[in-house]
């Protein structure tokens, strides 16, 4: 550490302090009464379950309220770290350490934040793989900390509090705007889906709506006139399947349209209200509902093609996440029908 301020020293933090390391206690000593047993897992999740111990155990293996621990084994992120004991008299676990020093020159708040704040250090040099690694006693203790005066580092303790509470105050009002904006947006598609928020428009151009009989005329030929396209798109990559030998599986004929059954009285009775100008479809009437591919490794491709895919983790509420997309090989016959195009909904 360089340019320390005046009156600050630097310390290996086995130079400031005593480790007790905890007991590996069995599933054999596990009782439902007597002192709580302390894991690492109880020192992450308040909320974890504790099992007990109800027997003698020496002096090193205590902790009290107000201890410094310091998991010292697991996942790195998520397992290491300094923590201060709350929950009363109590038996430390192995791979924590209980860490004892003189309390009239470092404050406990202040050691913790400066153990912390070498994490990332410390994972560096944590041995083990990449899902369970612990850090030694020794690399532990060798590790340097700045030490500025017990003043000052209770001062630096109020601000970082401080400001820590500040940063809470912003998550919090952050996670109440969104749960506002949450319900702005769907009352606010609730009033588009209703007519309320073009009322004004409809009022305006009266003389230019098309009455509810000539739009279900125009969906319904717009909707012919897609299905004999798709149709006529299938017999060119049947002729082409058959032109190249029938490798492969034979491209799948399109399915042809159902009209749906209408509305009955009893759905729309719970069914809000529409505009003159408006009516009711059913998906199936408006669109061609499909579903995805999937593709077996074992399968032989006869004309294999790479090309990136949507799967369930891409497709969030309201848009898609592209970050991640994975790709799939498949045959090129099939990719005429699985293929997204601009404006398709996933």
């Amino acid at each position: 550490m360089k340019d320390l301020p005046r009156g600050w020293m630097e310390a290996e933090i086995g130079e400031l302090c005593d480790l007790k390391n905890g007991r590996a206690f069995k599933p054999g000593d596990w009782t439902d009464y007597g002192k709580k047993i302390v894991r690492i897992q109880n020192l992450n999740n308040p909320e974890a379950q504790y099992n007990h111990f109800d027997g003698d155990v020496r002096d090193r293996f205590i902790i009290q309220t107000d201890d410094l621990l310091f998991a010292w084994s697991g996942t790195p992120g998520t397992s290491f770290g300094a923590h201060i004991w709350r929950g009363g008299e109590a038996v430390l676990n192995q791979h924590i350490f209980r860490v004892d020093f003189d309390r009239s020159l470092l404050d406990l708040k202040f050691f913790k934040f400066a153990i912390n704040e070498t994490l990332d250090e410390l994972i560096a040099k944590a041995h083990g793989g990449v899902g369970l690694r612990h850090v030694t006693k020794s690399k532990f203790e060798e590790t340097r900390i700045p030490v500025p005066p017990l003043n000052e580092q209770r001062r630096i303790v109020e601000k970082i509090e401080a400001m820590f509470d500040e940063i809470d105050k912003g998550v919090e009002s952050l996670q109440t705007a969104r749960t506002t904006l949450g319900l702005y947006r769907q009352s606010l598609l609730k009033s588009a889906f209703e007519g309320r928020l073009t009322a004004d428009w409809r009022a305006q151009n009266a003389d230019k709506l098309e009455a509810p009989e000539t739009l279900v005329m125009n969906i319904e030929r717009e909707r012919d006139e897609w299905h004999e396209q798709e149709f006529q798109r299938w017999h060119g990559e049947v002729a082409r399947w058959e032109n190249e030998g029938s490798k492969g599986p034979k491209p799948r004929k399109p399915d042809a349209h159902n009209s749906s059954a209408a509305l009955t009285e009893a759905e729309r009775g719970v069914l809000p209200t529409l505009p003159n100008e408006w009516i009711y479809a059913r998906l199936n009437d408006i669109a061609f509902i499909g579903s995805g591919m999937s593709v077996s490794k074992a399968r032989k491709l006869a004309d294999p093609i790479d090309t990136p895919y949507l799967r369930v983790a891409n497709v969030q509420r309201g848009h898609l996440d592209l970050t991640e997309l994975t790709r799939i090989i498949h045959d090129t016959c099939m990719i005429g029908r699985e293929t997204m195009f601009c404006a398709r909904v996933p």
